[in-house]
């Protein structure tokens, strides 16, 4: 897991994620819908990262 945001709108919360492969994905994802409390899951996969920088600027 990779950020965690609490957000407004449509969803509750946003998890941004890296995985090995679909399954670790999977296995995530039925964590994830195991916690009390969670409904559902909505899951996107990012086809091609065309900018990835996580640093904040001064």
């Amino acid at each position: 897991m990779t950020c965690v945001y609490d957000v407004t709108g449509e969803y509750d919360i946003i998890v941004v994620a890296k995985f090995r492969n679909r399954e670790d994905m999977n296995r995530f994802v039925k964590s994830v819908l195991s916690i009390d409390g969670v409904e559902k899951t909505n899951t996107h996969v990012a086809l091609e990262i065309v900018k990835e920088d996580f640093r904040l600027e001064p």
